[in-house]
């Protein structure tokens, strides 16, 4: 590949930091001379955790339900998309911080860091990053955890409908539970399905 230009065209900044850029890319691929697509949305990666808690029932009937989390997210439109607990990369490297910082954030549920397993990380070692959810325009990754906790019942249904989030960061997250051999069915959300396909 030549690339001949690059342009930013937008930069959002979170703070004083820089939060997301938008860049157009003149280059061309040197066997055909083609020009591959160039707009570019730059994010950064993020982590998402694929949290399967078990339970019983009173009756005795052994239970695996998934976390999601139900927050407005505006470009789809929804104003309660289903979807397991993520958030962005700060910068640090720290995967496995960053993810039991956001499940305490969304699902005020602390974890400690050795509960955490890094699936992408299992899968592709140090060949990729995580998984690429949109790689045609957007360079985004994402690092997908699972961890598996035991809960009695009545804590369990206590987490349904929770609130969660960092309300003065503009977070309106209310929790919901799905057992998990039907979650792929109730959540479109793309890191859980990838989440599910690494975890099976």
């Amino acid at each position: 590949v030549v690339v001949n230009k690059i342009e930013v065209r937008n930069i959002d900044y979170f703070g004083p930091k820089v939060g997301f850029v938008n860049l157009s890319v003149d280059a061309e691929l040197t066997e055909t001379g083609k020009k591959p697509p160039g707009l570019i949305f730059m994010r950064g990666g993020a982590v998402a955790v694929l949290l399967i808690i078990r339970s019983k029932q009173p009756s005795g009937t052994a239970t695996e339900h998934v976390v999601l989390t139900k927050q407005p997210r505006l470009s789809i439109p929804s104003f309660a998309f289903p979807e397991i607990p993520a958030g962005m990369l700060d910068g640090s490297g720290d995967f496995v911080g960053k993810c039991a910082e956001e499940l305490k954030e969304e699902c005020g549920i602390t974890l400690e860091h050795d509960k955490l397993i890094d699936m992408t990380q299992l899968a592709y070692g140090s060949d990729w990053k995580g998984v690429y959810p949109s790689a045609g325009g957007c360079d985004e990754f994402l690092r997908l955890f699972v961890s598996t906790r035991d809960m009695e019942w009545n804590e369990l249904q206590a987490l349904e409908g929770q609130l969660g989030g960092l309300r003065d960061h503009g977070e309106s997250i209310t929790l919901s539970l799905v057992e998990l051999k039907d979650a792929y069915k109730v959540a479109p959300d793309a890191k859980l399905l990838s989440a599910l396909a690494l975890f099976q």
